[in-house]
């Protein structure tokens, strides 16, 4: 139970993070149909101190894993590769809802 608490607890927490990254370019005509990944190549924040597995590696001092989807991506600890990926897909479809509501794409991939 505390379990699932947690998780919509980040998912909230995430969708609102996504929300307010959110990008201000208007919506494109006709509405969203889905969150397709956007044309134009997206990085990760300038400011992220880890945008790969081995840079977030050596700062955690143990092996990492990257995640990646079009639009989000996740590093985690080599260790818990099989608890990020149960995350994964609810913040795909997190940051899919956040598109279908802003109709923009992030300015910035999502890196977790």
């Amino acid at each position: 139970m505390k379990k699932r608490a947690l998780i919509r607890i980040l998912l909230v927490l995430t969708l609102f993070t996504l929300r307010a990254l959110a990008g201000t370019t208007p919506p494109e005509q006709g509405g969203p149909s889905s969150a397709k990944p956007s044309t134009a190549t997206r990085g990760f924040h300038p400011d992220a101190p880890y945008t790969t597995a081995q840079a977030f590696s050596k700062a955690i001092g143990k092996p990492a894993v990257m995640l990646d989807s079009p639009n989000v991506s996740l590093l985690a600890p080599k260790a818990r590769e099989q608890a990020a990926a149960i995350v994964m897909p609810y913040l795909v479809r997190a940051y899919d809802e956040l598109y279908k509501i802003v109709g923009v794409h992030t300015k910035y991939q999502i890196l977790v």
